[in-house]
């Protein structure tokens, strides 16, 4: 069956004749997802592929690569298809592709992102110029060039790393330092932000305490992630995701800032010993870069603002006062 329309034929092409290695216009590199599946399962393609010819006789895949790989799963022996030309320009093919994935409304992975600028560059020859004049915006990135340097060094991440970052959820910051890092810190990383469930916010943080923590011991992150006290808290079955991510980063931050930690203990401690009610809030400068302390009161009524007035004079009365100016 052969149709022609608009530039395009319509026809049903064998899946063996379909070249699935040719990568060359593919955008989307997320696999297909349930809901796709379930489709395609129950109703055949309501779409139908975009191929176009090859020198060789075989057809390259323009788009519709995901319902591709599932019509094979399904062992379907023929496909329906719009066939273009073989003489139209392969850069317009790819933008129309690229134009069709940015309408799905799902944001690029920063890998897809990589992949994209990866392609524009390499395969289709185009100048850095061109690229961030004409494709960049429609990405998200406006026309700073710095994004190239940030982004194509994700095309050299090793497959496990790349499958990790095609989910949705990373830090910017945290996978902009994936290039810099060894596949094994890569991994380790990837796996404990995983377990965590931590947020983009907290990923940048607890990435920055690993790093810096990491550069002050001389270590690895494996070697720093396996320690007894991380281990220990990671395979904490009482704790939960929650607690997890907060005892690690209280253990990177003693680690990172130990005059800090040891001024904030001590002071929690001096706290503790003088038996500072709830009501009565005593906090210190930020990182003790003062001797500055801060004291709020919580009261409904007069007789429990007199109460706390009561254990102020208290506590200045017992030299806890004074002792919390002098920390550290």
């Amino acid at each position: 069956m052969e149709k022609a329309m608009n530039g395009y034929r319509f026809d049903l092409i064998p899946l063996a004749e379909i070249a699935a290695e040719d990568k060359t216009f593919r955008v989307a590199l997320d696999p297909p997802d349930a809901s796709l599946r379930a489709s395609v399962a129950a109703y055949g393609l309501l779409q139908p592929l975009r191929l176009q010819p090859r020198a060789d006789g075989r057809y390259r895949l323009i788009s519709g690569f995901k319902r591709f790989q599932l019509v094979r799963e399904l062992g379907w022996d023929q496909v329906p298809a719009l066939v273009v030309s073989e003489r139209q320009c392969d850069l317009d093919l790819f933008s129309a592709s690229l134009q069709e994935r940015l309408a799905d409304h799902r944001p690029l992975s920063p890998l897809e992102i990589a992949e994209v600028l990866s392609k524009l560059r390499a395969v289709f020859s185009l100048s850095e110029e061109s690229i961030v004049r004409d494709f960049m915006p429609s990405l998200g990135l406006g026309r700073n060039r710095a994004w190239l340097d940030r982004y194509l060094p994700l095309i050299g991440l090793d497959e496990r790393s790349k499958n990790e970052l095609l989910t949705d959820g990373w830090s910017l910051e945290f996978v902009f330092a994936l290039p810099g890092l060894a596949a094994e810190e890569r991994h380790h990383l990837l796996d404990l932000f995983k377990s965590l469930r931590l947020g983009k916010n907290k990923q940048s943080e607890m990435y920055s305490l690993i790093r810096d923590v990491c550069q002050m011991q001389g270590r690895s992150m494996g070697a720093l992630l396996q320690q007894p006290e991380f281990a220990g808290i990671l395979a904490g079955a009482e704790l939960t995701i929650t607690q997890k991510a907060e005892r690690c980063k209280e253990a990177l931050m003693r680690l990172r800032y130990p005059r800090f930690s040891r001024a904030q203990q001590a002071f929690h401690d001096l706290l503790k010993e003088a038996g500072v009610p709830p009501a009565v809030r005593i906090s210190p400068s930020p990182f003790f870069h003062s001797e500055e302390v801060s004291i709020a009161i919580s009261f409904k009524n007069e007789k429990e603002f007199r109460h706390c007035l009561g254990e102020l004079q208290r506590l200045d009365a017992e030299g806890v006062i004074e002792k919390l100016v002098q920390l550290p």
